[in-house]
């Protein structure tokens, strides 16, 4: 087997995007081993695969490449997705207004490439914080948001109105 990890595609952001993918390759694995056991004995046409998700179907072409598909594969596979759900560590972001998909895809790939390869990104939103973004990992807030910013500079707010 190559050394080669696993890394989780920017599709899957969280642990409920993870559990959602481990019930499609559980189906699709158990699809496999009926399948690979009737090609076996029979020339009968099989049941057709079950229809995958782009988040599952990439996670089963990425396994292709560190190992050969299998049935042990697929146990393999499914039981390095259920440790991920367990221990990947999450970081919130939340924004003043739900992100798009355009945005979260971005934020997901940089937490990806330098954070963890790993790690789960979950949005919120809170319109209160008027722009900017907070940021939470264990128990440590970045705050850029435009309310902190306001807050911070109460004193001379007042004045750069008066500029206006």
């Amino acid at each position: 087997m190559k050394t080669k990890q696993l890394s989780l595609p920017n599709t899957i952001a969280s642990p409920q995007d993870l559990l959602q993918v481990t019930l499609e390759v559980k189906l699709y694995a158990k699809w496999y081993a009926h399948e690979t056991i009737r090609q076996r004995v029979s020339k009968k046409k099989g049941a057709p695969a079950p229809s995958l998700s782009p988040s599952a179907r990439q996670v089963i072409t990425d396994w292709n490449e560190i190992t050969e598909l299998s049935t042990r594969s697929f146990s393999t596979l499914i039981t390095t997705l259920e440790i991920y759900a367990r221990q990947t560590e999450t970081i919130t972001i939340t924004l003043a207004a739900p992100a798009p998909a355009s945005v979260k895809q971005p934020l997901i790939a940089w937490c990806r490439q330098n954070i963890s390869p790993q790690i789960f990104v979950s949005f919120q939103f809170n319109s209160t914080l008027l722009g900017g973004m907070v940021v939470r990992h264990g128990s440590r807030v970045f705050d850029w948001s435009f309310k902190r910013q306001l807050l911070a500079a109460s004193s001379s707010f007042p004045e750069v109105l008066r500029r206006v």
